[in-house]
């Protein structure tokens, strides 16, 4: 499920910033993290008749890395309509929460 995935990382991350260190089997590499960002920012580009915000997309570039459609969101109207990108086909975010 993406939360708990989503939640490891970002315990990593705190862990990270703390020791200025990565954690074994930590955070993606700089070149991925580059990828994302610039997927979140396409992400925000298509979705901008809906006003999608960083968070928003970040759930679903997220999704999109742990293969996976299963998003927990209380904002079920934006999540709705939004899709995950798997290869060239664009699957329905199934919504959990």
């Amino acid at each position: 499920m993406l939360c708990a995935q989503y939640s490891d990382v970002a315990s990593r991350w705190a862990l990270r910033s703390q020791s200025n260190h990565w954690p074994v089997g930590g955070i993606a590499t700089e070149v991925s993290k580059a990828r994302c960002w610039l997927r979140a920012f396409e992400l925000m580009e298509t979705y901008a008749d809906r006003l999608m915000d960083l968070a928003d997309a970040s759930l679903i570039v997220a999704a999109e890395e742990l293969k996976t459609c299963r998003v927990f969101t209380v904002d079920r109207d934006d999540f709705q309509t939004y899709r995950v990108r798997r290869g060239h086909r664009h699957l329905p975010v199934r919504i959990i929460g």
